[in-house]
């Protein structure tokens, strides 16, 4: 199935772009120059819709919309038809790299490849949910992109080298899950990623070849801050500063390594954190590993005398 073009006259360049997917194996995939958008899907049509919309707006604005649902809520589906009411569901959305988008994707409950390499993408926004998922940017955005806006939620989430969405600014929130956020990419100007996330496991890898500026922190986990800054890179070469931050878990921020080799670190930092709110108790920063020694010079208090026993009574 196309989603032509040509049927709305008088549209702008852009298009926005609204893809919501739940329930299923979904695929995200560069499509051909010239090609309208395509869907190949494999479902049960009387469990599940697959909804298209194609509008223009009244400012003149295309509108495209792709939903895929259950007609029917889970507990119906499990009350009558037990093994099968999540049967094996498939959708392929191939988007051509010459179209313009503003882009929003949701996707939950389910497996999803999301491949936005070489696509011109003006505006990007990635809501994804319960599940497994893998977003990759392996060639350069052809447009630039004001904000990247990513959740990412429940689940097991990979995104490879999102620096070649061309950002300017990127923001990354989500809770309870696994997260790798690989920061490499083709920076032509400075860039800021913000995360924050709740509870899980975050490791950040930015890339080897600009200035990194690094502020994190953790509430209650673990943190480790390896970032390397190579002495000959240029003063005017990109920036990118990273601001993250997890309430509960493992924060892991560290330089890519060269191929066959390992990242020097200029910047290394590793801490275990658990921090008590305020209205409890007061907080206090004790090493979680290591013993306290005595300063230099001085040494450690003796332990005070054992006390010596009471005289027995006389007779």
């Amino acid at each position: 199935e196309v989603l032509p073009r040509e049927t709305i006259p008088g549209a702008d360049d852009r298009v926005q772009l609204s893809i919501d997917l739940r329930e299923g194996e979904f695929r995200i995939l560069p499509g051909e120059p010239g090609e309208p958008i395509r869907i190949d899907a494999d479902y049960d049509a009387g469990v599940y819709a697959l909804e298209k919309e194609h509008e223009l707006a009244a400012e003149g604005t295309e509108r495209m919309a792709i939903r895929f649902r259950s007609r029917y809520s889970l507990l119906r589906r499990l009350l009558t038809m037990g093994e099968d009411a999540e049967p094996e569901n498939r959708v392929d959305i191939y988007l051509p790299p010459d179209l313009p988008l503003d882009l929003d994707v949701k996707i939950s409950v389910g497996e999803s490849e999301v491949d936005l390499s070489g696509l011109a993408l003006a505006g990007l926004k990635l809501h994804l949910t319960i599940g497994e998922h893998d977003v990759r940017f392996s060639e350069p955005n052809l447009l630039a992109l004001d904000t990247l806006d990513i959740t990412a939620s429940k689940g097991e989430f990979t995104f490879t080298e999102l620096g070649n969405a061309a950002f300017r600014d990127a923001n990354v929130k989500g809770s309870m899950g696994e997260v790798s956020l690989d920061l490499r990419g083709d920076y032509l100007e400075d860039a800021s990623v913000v995360t924050r996330f709740r509870m899980g496991e975050c490791r950040v890898t930015v890339p080897e070849d600009m200035h990194v500026e690094v502020t994190s922190s953790v509430s209650m986990g673990d943190r480790r801050v390896s970032v390397n800054t190579p002495d000959e890179l240029p003063a005017d070469a990109p920036r990118l500063s990273v601001d993250a931050t997890l309430s509960m878990g493992e924060l892991d921020i560290r330089s890519a390594a060269p191929e066959g080799g390992t990242a020097d670190a200029s910047i290394v930092e590793v801490t275990s954190v658990v921090e008590t709110p305020s209205s409890e108790a007061p907080s206090s920063e004790t090493p979680s590993s290591e013993a306290l020694d005595a300063p230099a010079g001085l040494s450690a208090p003796e332990p005070p005398p054992a006390p010596e026993p009471l005289p027995e009574a006389e007779g």
